[in-house]
Order: C-alpha cells, then structure tokens, then sequence
C-alpha cells in the first residue's frame, strides 16, 4: 500500500502520542514506588509498560526509515530525469 504523505504523518502523529501516554505511565510507575520496593505484580506492570513502549518506538523508527527510503529514491529518480 503507498502511503502518502498525509498519512505518514498522521500514523507517525498517532504513535508518537501512544509512545507518550506509555512514557508517562512509567515516570508515573516510578514516581509511585520512589520509597518501597515493588511486588511482582507491580513489576511485571512496568515490564508490559516498557515492552508497550518499545514496541511504539520500533514501529516509529520503521516508518521513518520507510519513509526516508522513498524520500531518497523519489529524489534520486529526480535528478535522474525520470
């Protein structure tokens, strides 16, 4: 599917937003437990939170990378006459 460039904003908006709301959950998780140490539940809470994280982040570096890669090839063919 050819993405246009609406659409990469948009979905890179949309991921960039999730990656904050998740970022903050875990400032928000450490805030919380700064004076006790946590059980495993609450552990494997952050685990979920930091894999949630990761996942938004890796997604993110993809489309942009994607999207580099047609940047360079739209510029390429450019000044290539085509």
């Amino acid at each position: 599917m050819e993405i246009t460039l609406s659409s990469f904003f948009e979905h890179r908006q949309r991921l960039l937003a999730e990656s904050t709301v998740t970022r903050v959950a875990i400032d928000k998780w450490y805030e919380a437990r700064k004076d006790r140490e946590a059980d495993l539940r609450e552990l494997a809470l952050l685990e979920g939170c930091s894999q949630t994280g990761r996942r938004y982040l890796e997604i993110l570096m993809k489309l942009d990378e994607d999207m580099l890669s047609r940047l360079i090839a739209h510029r390429t063919s450019t000044l290539e006459g085509g």
